[in-house]
């Protein structure tokens, strides 16, 4: 909740993103701690076909009993994450060095298999 600057804050990203949840005080996740591609390999897809490969694997598996992929993005990679369709989790770190951003995997769960192996890259 530290990341939020008002418990007002908080509650309309909690009562947008989790309709029908607990009253949680902290959801589970995994985070990304660090994704790199070399530079000889920038712009050919490979981090976001990385990237797709996590999310897939994690909304298809209950082991990791997460809903959330997490990451602190340095905002030079702040376009990559969104474009893999992160969000940012609020706007006071916005001229941080770093960005936190998630990634909800609770809408693969109402898209199914098809839109799981067709996520863009």
């Amino acid at each position: 909740m530290s990341d939020f600057s008002s418990n007002s804050e908080f509650n309309r990203f909690r009562k947008h993103r989790f309709v029908h949840e607990k009253r949680l005080r902290s959801y589970p996740a995994v985070k990304l701690c660090r994704l790199g591609v070399s530079n000889a390999l920038r712009g050919t897809g490979i981090g976001s076909i990385l990237l797709s490969f996590m999310i897939r694997l994690y909304s298809r598996s209950s082991r990791a009993g997460c809903r959330f992929i997490t990451v602190d993005a340095y905002q030079s990679a702040v376009p990559f994450y969104a474009k893999n369709d992160f969000l940012p989790l609020s706007n006071r770190d916005t001229s941080s060095y770093t960005r936190m951003m998630y990634f909800d995997l609770g809408t693969m769960a109402d898209d199914g298999e098809d839109a799981i192996t067709s996520r863009k890259i």
